[in-house]
């Protein structure tokens, strides 16, 4: 051992050697199970919303003559943030050029008609934009998905979900033998671990916050909608 090498012996004791597969193997005496540890992960990545943290995404329409509403179909577009900007791309330059728009969320149920679909946008100038030509849309997409998270979001997850799974263990008060005593640890640690974990995700999440909001303000914007958002915050 002084190595770190550990020999593992197969067929011990006469049993049969045989190669193992995840879904066989077992962890002893786990502290938690695999769906509390789903659900600790679940409960934060939703959590992250709140605290003003997404993914940006970019959906395309095709700019069509005499029209300028368009219903987009944006299943994770963040409730909170939702659409963010919209522009085209200068053909010369490669720039992106910003127009002014004007998003619609919510099923209003009254004329026009287009008010009726559940996320939309309407585009109040076009700038150069042609009939046939591709407008793009920048949204806040929800953390809904692995493959959304950065290397900084998915830490924060995970300091998330333990601070989650370590409130749900009984503190210990007392080191006397009893169903309800933890004697793994010294009395009160598991809530000293708790409010560290707590607190290390607050401070993250703030960071992460921050750093997203500074994002969505270097998105291409016009100077209309930057004074309204300026005026916003």
């Amino acid at each position: 051992m002084a190595t770190n090498d550990l020999t593992v012996v197969r067929g011990f004791n006469g049993t049969t050697a045989a190669t193992a597969v995840d879904a066989g193997l077992i962890v002893k005496n786990p502290r938690f199970s695999l769906r509390q540890i789903e659900n600790a992960v679940n409960t934060t990545m939703l959590s992250l919303e709140a605290w003003g943290i997404h993914a940006f995404a970019t959906s395309s329409i095709i700019a069509v003559t005499l029209q300028d509403f368009y219903e987009l179909s944006l299943t994770s577009l963040s409730e909170q943030y939702g659409l963010l900007s919209v522009y085209y791309v200068n053909e010369n330059t490669y720039v992106p050029q910003p127009l002014p728009f004007r998003p619609a969320y919510f099923n209003l149920g009254t004329d026009p008609s287009e008010y009726s679909v559940g996320t939309g946008v309407h585009i109040l100038a076009w700038g150069n934009v042609v009939p046939g030509e591709s407008v793009y849309v920048t949204y806040a997409k929800k953390l809904d998905d692995v493959a959304d998270l950065t290397t900084r979001t998915a830490e924060l997850v995970v300091i998330g979900a333990t601070a989650v799974l370590l409130g749900m263990t009984i503190a210990p008060a007392t080191h006397e033998p009893g169903a309800r005593t933890d004697r793994t640890v010294q009395p009160g640690q598991t809530s000293r671990d708790v409010r560290h974990w707590q607190g290390e995700f607050y401070i993250r999440a703030r960071a992460e916050a921050a750093q997203i909001a500074v994002q969505r303000r270097n998105l291409p914007s016009t100077v209309r909608l930057a004074r309204a958002r300026r005026w916003r915050q």
